[in-house]
């Protein structure tokens, strides 16, 4: 498997990694699925990040903490439709 497969492939929907690791081929292709897309400016985020960054290793773990809770929720509301 080529090294720029091993990753993207974190990264990229699980039909389409199933597809690229059957044939890893890398060639321009086209496809049509239904997806969503969500773009998301988080209010206060930046002010955010810098003060978890004043409490040391703490600070990233709970940004990663408030980051999953809040997807979460995105995540449950678009599929919810």
């Amino acid at each position: 498997m080529p090294q720029m497969l091993k990753a993207i492939l974190p990264y990229i929907p699980p039909g389409l990694a199933r597809s690229l690791m059957a044939a890893p081929v890398l060639t321009p292709c086209a496809e049509q699925f239904r997806a969503t897309v969500l773009f998301a400016d988080i209010s206060g985020f930046t002010s955010l990040t810098e003060a978890l960054a004043k409490r040391g290793a703490e600070g990233p773990e709970e940004m990663t903490r408030l980051l999953n809770a809040y997807f979460s929720r995105l995540i449950s509301a678009i599929e919810s439709e």
